[in-house]
């Protein structure tokens, strides 16, 4: 197989400029991705812009500690280990929760229940393990113009 000049320099190109933002990438250490201007890498190192999709590539193959996304301009490095401890139990459990305490004051009584009911699809079972008591009594004061929704 013939070796050609051209391809062993955009290998080393793109290479050298891999090995430079995996560097950066690790050294980074925060939840928000990891981001870098594929122009100032391709104009750094000399290769074409046209050839990104090549670089995520190659960065993908060197390293599995991340998440790569090309979005215009610019190469994103979502760290997994990062997005993982952003997202335990607890924490999606405090977003959950944080989520029902906003939608209850955006609605009330019966368009309340009927939302966790019909639009996020909760069983009476889990509105009640969630806290929520949508009795026969809360439920004619919800139909009244009221609340009508206890916490246990």
């Amino acid at each position: 197989m013939k070796s050609y000049k051209c391809i062993a320099t955009l290998t080393r190109q793109l290479s050298d400029a891999a090995d430079e933002v995996i560097t950066r990438a690790d050294e980074y250490e925060d939840i928000v991705p990891y981001r870098v201007q594929i122009s100032e890498l391709a104009e750094q190192h000399g290769f074409d812009e046209q050839y990104a999709p090549l670089l995520a590539e190659m960065i993908r193959e060197r390293t599995g500690s991340y998440e790569i996304e090309i979005i215009g301009d610019e190469i994103m490095f979502h760290h997994r280990s990062l997005l993982a401890q952003s997202l335990t139990p607890d924490r999606l459990a405090e977003l959950l929760n944080n989520s029902l305490e906003w939608i209850s004051t955006q609605v009330d009584g019966v368009d309340f229940y009927n939302t966790l009911k019909n639009d996020i699809g909760m069983d009476n079972h889990e509105l009640e393990a969630a806290g929520y008591n949508f009795g026969e009594e809360s439920m004619s004061e919800a139909a009244a113009g009221y609340p009508g929704i206890t916490m246990k």
